[in-house]
Parts: structure tokens; sequence; C-alpha cells
């Protein structure tokens, strides 16, 4: 018996310790081992509290980075519900975490947008008027990338249909461009040689 005693108490410890550092599912069977020894259960509370901390932070920590924002908030709910952690302090730091991750996911914008990825300029907008940042850096950004992106469909245009399909909605896209930054002239040029160039047999 004595030895019985000593092993699972030594087992209750372990569990103790997975559950401190955010193990929780070593709850029950610590729960279970404390009731079959008639061991009180205010310390094992108090490795549970600071565990459901540990789970907790762990998985604002995934938010922050952008991982699976929707299914990790839910889950940090869910642990706030199971073990009465006090929501409303949680939401404010759910909402911070969530920040830090779309401000992460505006810069990433940036600096796509300013390498001609003009498509996710809308994406970076929303965020940027969500959060009141400062848009000087994406407009310049915006400034750059699309600047680029049409000097560069001018040159691959000139090449023909070959290296350029030139699709209607992409035309209409660089001929917006090409009077935003007066380079009109350089792309009705290129669009006339590329369509000369499609006229012609293939020799």
């Amino acid at each position: 018996m004595i030895d019985k005693f000593v092993a699972d108490t030594e087992k209750l410890l372990r569990y103790i310790s997975r559950i401190e550092v955010g193990e929780l599912i070593c709850i029950r069977p610590a729960e279970r081992l404390a009731k079959e020894q008639g061991l009180g259960d205010a310390w094992l509370r108090e490795a549970v509290q600071k565990g459901v901390g540990k789970k907790i932070s762990s998985f604002l920590e995934r938010i922050r980075e952008g991982e699976d924002i929707e299914v990790y908030t839910e889950l940090v709910r869910e642990l706030a519900r199971d073990y009465g952690v006090e929501l409303a302090e949680l939401e404010d730091r759910i909402d911070e975490a969530v920040r830090e991750a779309e401000v992460r996911r505006f810069n990433y914008y940036v600096n796509m947008i300013e390498n001609e990825n003009i498509h996710l300029i809308g994406k970076a907008r929303a965020i940027q008027q969500k959060y009141g940042i400062e848009s000087r850096v994406l407009e310049e950004a915006i400034a750059r990338g699309e600047y680029a992106y049409l000097l560069n469909n001018i040159k691959q245009i000139r090449k023909g249909p070959r290296f350029h399909p030139l699709l209607a909605r992409e035309e209409r896209v660089l001929r917006g461009l090409a009077r935003k930054y007066g380079r009109e002239k350089e792309l009705e040029e290129a669009i006339r040689a590329w369509r000369e160039q499609k006229r012609r047999p293939e020799e």
C-alpha cells in the first residue's frame, strides 16, 4: 500500500508539472489520483490556473503570428469558458493579438506590392483604414509597384503574343496605370506592335 501511495504521489507530481506548462490533458488523471489519495485540490487548482494561462498565452502567440486566427481565437474563448477565466479581459488581449497579426500582414502586403503584386493593394488598404495606419508607406509602395509593373509589362508586350497574352482585363489595368504615370504613348505603341505580330501568320 505504501509503495502504491508513493508511486501514485510521484505520478501525480509529474502530472502537476505537465499541467503547469500547459499540458491540460493531464488534468483529469491528476484529479482522479488526488481524489483516490484523499488529497485537497487547492494546489491542483493552482496548477490548472497556471497551465491554462500558459495555454492561452501560447494560443495568443499563434494569433499574433497570423496562424489560423479564427481557430485560435475560438480555442482561447473555449478555455476561458471551461476554466472560468474572465472573458472580458481576454477579449482585449485577443483584439491586440489580432491587430499585431494584421499589422504584420499589412507590412507583408506592402513589401509584395512594391514587388509588383498590385492585386494586393485593396487588402492592404483595408487593413490600413481599419487600424488607422499611416498611409505614406503604403502609397509609396503602390507608386513604386505600379510603375514597375507597368514598365515590365510594356517590355513584355513589345516581345509579342508568344511572350505576353495581353488579356482584356489586364489591358484595362495597364491603360489606367499608363494614364496615371504618363506612359500612354509607350503603352499604345507596344500594344499596336503586339497586335500586328498577332495578325501575322506564324512563320
